[in-house]
């Protein structure tokens, strides 16, 4: 299973994210201190990658309100309606952030108590559903998918789809972890992806890390590799897919 540091951590009020901006040089889980720099950390892609970001978002909105629970409920569910859309504004297009902060809305809306302390723990409880819901949809992704890559195969990913854009084992790359567990020896081809290069500084970091056969290409070699035959499987992460089967993705695989 996948050996790098958790992307998200909530520990007894406490949050923790680790600065992707600053891999593969440097590992540095960072503490969130208040709910703006949770929002600096989504926006400067310190947390990053849809699920991640809809995790990060639920624990943001604790950590906006923790200290607020002695305000009479009606007040503060206007402080968390108020915060949680604060946070969304960080990342408009990430549609998981959305997704979570609406979630933690509709769980305040079902309270039916008054007691604001209890809202925030009910709120903390759903916060850690999100979180152990993303753990258990990337482990389902892998299962779904392991049985597709064979000895010997040659994997082709673009861009970060992998672990750190996700709290679990990623969603592209569950299926090569858990591949990697079953002893299935394979190659995997992880383009740079610029000009950001999460493929060389993040999907190429964490397969290594874990122990996985990772070959760093240019964007531009993508072609070249397909063309000698190398390439079995491609798998990478996608922006929608439509209910026709058909999806998009905005990153161009081949040159």
């Amino acid at each position: 299973m996948s050996q790098i540091p958790q992307t998200i951590r909530w520990n007894s009020g406490e949050l923790y994210f680790l600065d992707q901006t600053l891999l593969p040089n440097k590992v540095v889980e960072e503490k969130q201190e208040t709910v703006e720099q949770v929002w600096d950390s989504i926006r400067q892609l310190k947390v990053r990658g849809a699920p991640a970001i809809g995790v990060a978002g639920a624990y943001g909105l604790l950590l906006a309100i923790q200290d607020k629970t002695g305000l009479h409920k009606n007040r503060f569910n206007e402080l968390i309606k108020d915060k949680a859309e604060y946070l969304d504004s960080a990342r408009p297009t990430a549609v998981n952030l959305k997704w979570a902060l609406d979630r933690m809305l509709e769980c305040t809306k079902s309270f039916s108590g008054d007691d604001s302390k209890e809202l925030f723990k009910y709120l903390e409880d759903e916060a850690i559903r999100i979180h152990n819901e993303d753990e258990k949809l990337c482990l389902n992704i892998g299962k779904y998918g392991v049985s597709l890559i064979k000895k010997d195969m040659g994997v082709m990913t673009h861009c970060n789809a992998g672990a750190l854009a996700t709290t679990g084992i990623g969603t592209a790359t569950a299926p090569m972890y858990l591949a990697h567990r079953k002893k299935i020896s394979f190659r995997v081809y992880s383009s740079e992806t610029r000009p950001l290069l999460q493929g060389a500084r993040l999907t190429s970091w964490e397969l290594q890390q874990s122990g996985l056969d990772v070959t760093l290409l240019t964007d531009n070699m993508a072609a070249h590799i397909m063309s000698q035959g190398l390439v079995d499987l491609v798998i990478t992460g996608t922006d929608r897919w439509l209910l026709t089967g058909m999806w998009l993705i905005r990153s161009v695989l081949m040159d």
